[in-house]
């Protein structure tokens, strides 16, 4: 699960300065770009994929509904309005750093869930 822990942290866990981690967080700010940092100091262990949690989560969720994976690759690329072989390899990578691409795919992901099952999300 998703552990908010302090700089010092952050920056031994992965081997990097807590400088780098300070100068991500002003560019964060400046982005408006709230998933990694909180206000009192704290950041993501996994900062360098903050969603990749909630995605997989829903990935997988769809992926029951759907029965394969270039089944729901079709279906989510009409959604996206993206091709299936695009879809397909985000899908087999199994990357999703992206946060804007990410954002977009779990509200499709959801979105197929809803409109395919006839369970709620969350009694999935």
């Amino acid at each position: 699960m998703s552990a908010f822990v302090s700089l010092e942290h952050a920056a031994a866990f992965h081997g990097i300065s807590k400088l780098s981690l300070q100068k991500l967080k002003s560019s964060d700010k400046r982005l408006g770009r709230s998933d990694r940092f909180t206000d009192d100091g704290l950041v993501l262990l996994d900062f360098s994929n903050p969603l990749y949690e909630k995605t997989t989560y829903y990935y997988y969720k769809a992926l029951a509904v759907a029965g394969n994976e270039r089944a729901l690759a079709r279906a989510i690329a009409i959604s996206l309005g993206k091709s299936e072989h695009t879809i397909y390899s985000l899908f087999r990578r199994f990357k999703f750093k992206n946060q804007y691409t990410a954002t977009k795919l779990i509200v499709a992901l959801q979105n197929y869930i809803d409109s395919a099952s006839l369970f709620d999300v969350k009694d999935l």
